[in-house]
């Protein structure tokens, strides 16, 4: 079976009844519940999901904190695997950033990527693939395209 990071986009899509991607999104994130597939969660997605779900000016409809947090729960209580930068993380995020001189902001799309790598996790599911798109050393794949 795949193994596949579920990306923070993802997640807030599945969870924003307002986006037109929330059906497939939501698919994808009871899959992964449902343990239909190897699926992790890398802490940092969990803190911007929960930032962004509950803010009035990043989503229409706002969740509140109490139904945030359960969603939260949830994802801790199933068989989605939450993943933590370790130290080996920091080397393979300091080589894909020498190799592919990335600067600015870009730097937290490559650590997505250093944890996947260091988890020996194959896929990063995303809508944001053209971020990811010059990476060789691990697959992207856009579930809406």
């Amino acid at each position: 079976m795949n193994t596949y990071l579920i990306d923070t986009n993802i997640i807030i899509y599945a969870y924003n009844l307002n986006s037109d991607l929330h059906e497939q999104a939501l698919n994808i994130m009871q899959s992964a519940l449902n343990n239909e597939m190897r699926a992790y969660i890398a802490d940092k997605s969990l803190y911007e999901f929960f930032a962004i779900i509950t803010d009035s000016k990043r989503v229409e409809e706002p969740v509140s904190v109490k139904e945030a947090v359960e969603v939260l729960n949830l994802i801790k209580s199933s068989n989605i695997k939450i993943i933590i930068p370790s130290f080996n993380t920091m080397g393979i995020l300091l080589g894909l950033l020498e190799k592919y001189n990335i600067g600015k902001q870009r730097i937290f799309d490559f650590v997505l990527a250093a944890m996947a790598i260091d988890n020996n996790i194959e896929t990063i599911l995303t809508r944001n693939d053209k971020d990811f798109a010059m990476l060789d050393e691990i697959n992207i794949l856009n579930p809406f395209t």
